[in-house]
């Protein structure tokens, strides 16, 4: 099919590019109108193919900032509450947007809606705008009803992932800067320092120390083999990304996650707070527990705790007790089941997941603010072992070496 590059001009004026499959130049045109821009200039140009083509289609598929994420759901979710029309609500938003890119989006999500489309049909076409775990919540407050509730919902959920990004960002950013110091100093030593010392020593003849010889075999093998380390790191991050992709990789994966220390827990905590806090507001909204379950299950983005959510089902459509059908080798805390067999004998089950949520919420801000407090004497340990072991491997010949000259 032809493509065709054009540029064109959103309402509010700004200039958008970009490139349009099409069977001819009017039909593009009509595309293009049909998405609410106003082509300048539509040309044809040679298909792109290969290696250029996916890095374009990449770029393409790049999300917006956060913040222009949480502000469309914010303004939409007022619109919406306000009585707007949907289709509306989304032309409103699309003319005093300041990315264009968001502007083309939405418009193209209106036209879609115009086209017999559900809202969440229609955002999964645009997969920059909200990622699939969003769109799930958004066709799930669609089928109970309930969409400005959870469009609320989304964007508190967004907020609190912005906030704790920043947060871990913040906490990690130190000690990931020593480590790469640390390992940018020591290759520095092995690669260039250590071959200048190596034939010192072998000059004097002289019975090198334990740490001497291993930062020799280091700097031998770097020096033998360093490339095709690098080779292999780059090849194994590959194999990595490759594997995720697949359902048994992704399955190891995930698992490993959630296990990891430090970081594992604190993984956990939010996911378990978004399964939660998505429950309740179903379970509110009067979608029946099974439904509910399977809508969660779609909007939790780790495939152990989906494995676990799915048990839950089928436990329950066996006949057990919602907490008895928590899997007890599982990943769910038992903390979850035993506050869900709380609620469940007391009938308020919604309320209890909603305590669940603020008190998994309250354990990863406390565990976020304490990353730091963690994470600092490990790398203290590690700094301080790594500037003693090579200290001793360079200054405990040279005593030697000095020791043999003084004839002391």
């Amino acid at each position: 099919m032809p493509v065709y590059a054009y540029r064109a001009r959103t309402p509010s004026g700004a200039v958008v590019r970009g490139r349009i499959e099409s069977i001819a130049e009017t039909q593009a045109l009509r595309e293009l109108e049909r998405r609410g821009v106003y082509p300048v200039d539509v040309r044809e140009v040679a298909p792109e193919t290969g290696l250029l083509a996916r890095m374009r289609h990449r770029l393409a598929r790049r999300k917006l900032k956060r913040d222009t994420r949480i502000l469309f759901v914010r303004q939409f979710e007022a619109m919406l509450r306000a009585g707007v029309p949907l289709t509306v609500a989304l032309e409103a938003i699309a003319d005093q947007a300041d990315s264009p890119e968001l502007t083309t989006m939405l418009r193209a999500v209106r036209a879609d809606i115009e086209g017999g489309s559900t809202l969440a049909q229609a955002l999964r076409g645009q997969p920059a705008l909200l990622s699939p775990i969003h769109v799930s919540l958004i066709d799930a407050g669609e089928q109970g009803g309930i969409l400005d509730d959870i469009l609320s919902r989304l964007a508190q959920l967004l907020e609190w992932e912005a906030e704790n990004v920043a947060r871990i960002r913040q906490a990690t950013f130190y000690p990931a800067m020593v480590i790469v110091e640390l390992l940018l100093a020591l290759g520095v030593i092995v690669r260039f320092v250590f071959p200048r010392f190596k034939a010192l020593f072998a000059a004097h003849g002289a019975d090198l120390p334990m740490p001497t010889r291993v930062m020799i075999g280091v700097s031998d093998f770097a020096e033998a083999y360093g490339a095709w380390v690098l080779v292999g790191l780059v090849v194994a991050a590959a194999l990595s990304v490759r594997a995720y992709h697949t359902a048994r990789g992704r399955r190891v994966i995930d698992r490993i996650v959630v296990r990891v220390p430090i970081f594992g827990p604190l993984v956990l905590l939010i996911l378990m707070s978004r399964f939660a806090r998505v429950m309740a507001a179903l379970l509110r909204a009067g979608i029946p527990f099974l439904r509910a379950l399977a809508i969660v299950e779609r909007t939790i983005d780790n495939v152990v705790i989906q494995h676990d959510i799915a048990r839950m089902s089928e436990g329950i459509h066996q006949g057990r007790t919602v907490a008895e059908s928590v899997p007890e080798d599982g990943v769910i805390p038992a903390a979850v089941r035993r506050m869900l067999d709380i609620g469940e004998r007391s009938g308020r089950v919604s309320d209890m997941l909603e305590r669940i949520s603020a008190f998994y919420d309250t354990q990863a801000d406390y565990r976020i603010k304490n990353l730091t407090t963690v994470l600092e004497p490990i790398l203290l340990v590690v700094l301080g072992a790594s500037v003693l072991f090579v200290a001793l491997a360079v200054f405990l010949p040279m005593w030697d070496m000095t020791r043999v000259i003084t004839g002391g």
